[in-house]
């Protein structure tokens, strides 16, 4: 019977009433089960499934909510307390495929199953998680067509059968199923052939001694390559040293003219390498005209630079707190608000120096200043009376008199 642990948490406890745990396997145990974590999917509680587990019979249950690993704790304590034995796993919801059930056999499988969830939760919303089928393929080093051709069962796209065989078997590692169950099954499935490597050793008789290389020949060839590749290594440094060292006096002789320029330039006009730096740890995409530049996360201190290239690169990041986006020398605003996710932001140098929150339109704005010089001649014309003391012309009187 459940009783109550602290505020509002329930304990399983086994009591006199309770029918013993299966001594012997089971024949049937539910696999795919949902807890509360899945919002809008489970609704019973791991001591209300477990307690029918046993009623029914099953030695085990598997858990597997979607796209979390939230509700193992509960399930682990509840079956531990009735001597059942706990399936953890999870319910990968993909955008472009259908739902996997994956439970891990090992660590490194629940490893790199929390991997793919953290990839997948970092890239959206709060309480979503956006996975495809290409990033089950990277766990797994498969390409993806062949995930698509075993998911279809389209032999026929496959290579040779014993690659096929191996594909599989590494995809059902990824998803924590048994890879030589899953083997058999494939045979099964491609015609019920084993597909037996027959293996042919060849036999290589040793080469005549008098027609192989000298020893010393063998080790001169190393050392010109070991002394060709530092040349070259030196070559290279001296090229960028001396491009440096012309840059920077072309940067002095330019610094004299400086003054004359004005003394306020606009932070919108800055050029050079637009370069994101991760401050703490952020997934970005970016991407140019539709076609994918980058997409992963960077620790911090780690940095991408955009590249020369691009003609309208976009930038989707998961953190904007974590990024620092720097335009040559000058320090861009923040992409986005804190702890959302921001879209569609241009990394042209122009539009991040403008900021999120700036307006386009802002650049009428120098217009009334135009009215200003107009303004102030006219106040000397208003000053129009100093002429009027005019009236010299009575001197002029004396002398016609």
């Amino acid at each position: 019977m459940p009783e109550k642990v602290g505020f509002s948490r329930l304990k399983l406890v086994r009591t006199g009433d309770m029918p013993p745990p299966p001594i012997l396997p089971s024949v049937y145990v539910e696999l795919g089960v949902s807890s509360p974590f899945s919002f809008l999917r489970g609704a019973s509680d791991a001591i209300e499934l477990v307690g029918k587990a046993l009623a029914l019979g099953c030695d085990a249950i598997g858990i597997a909510d979607r796209n979390t690993l939230a509700g193992v704790v509960r399930m682990h304590s509840a079956c531990d307390a009735v001597g059942l034995r706990p399936l953890i796993g999870c319910r990968l919801d993909l955008k472009d495929a259908p739902s996997l059930l994956a439970y891990p056999v090992n660590r490194d499988g629940y490893g790199r199953l929390s991997q793919l969830l953290s990839l997948g939760k970092m890239r959206a919303e709060k309480g979503e998680c956006e996975l495809s089928l290409e990033d089950v393929a990277a766990q797994t080093r498969i390409p993806q067509r062949h995930l698509e051709a075993i998911e279809a069962a389209h032999w026929e796209k496959l290579p040779a059968p014993t690659y096929t065989v191996g594909f599989a078997k590494n995809y059902a590692a990824a998803v924590g199923l048994d890879r030589a169950e899953i083997g058999e099954q494939l045979r099964e499935e491609m015609g019920g052939q084993r597909f037996t490597t027959v293996s042919t050793a060849e036999v290589f008789e040793p080469a005549d001694p008098a027609r192989t290389m000298p020893k010393w020949l063998v080790l001169g060839a190393i050392a010109g390559v070991i002394l060709l590749v530092v040349l070259m290594s030196w070559l290279n440094r001296r090229s960028l040293e001396q491009s440096y060292d012309v840059a920077s006096n072309a940067s002095v002789a330019a610094a004299p003219a400086a003054p004359q320029a004005p003394a306020a330039p606009q932070p919108a006009n800055a050029q050079g390498p637009v370069i994101l730096t991760a401050t703490g740890p952020a997934w970005i995409q970016v991407t140019d005209q539709g076609a994918k530049l980058f997409e992963g996360e960077l620790v911090a201190g780690q940095t991408y630079t955009v590249p020369s290239t691009a003609v309208a690169p976009m930038l989707k990041a998961g953190k904007p707190e974590s990024l620092r986006i720097n335009v040559g020398t000058a320090v861009a605003p923040q992409v986005g608000p804190s702890g959302k996710l921001a879209k569609n932001v241009s990394l042209k140098p122009a539009d991040l120096m403008r900021g999120p929150s700036a307006p386009v339109a802002a650049a009428p704005a120098p217009a009334p200043q135009a009215t200003l010089p107009s303004r102030r001649p006219a106040a000397p014309a208003a000053s129009a009376p100093p002429p009027a003391p005019q009236p010299a012309p009575p001197p002029a009187g004396n002398t016609a008199g």
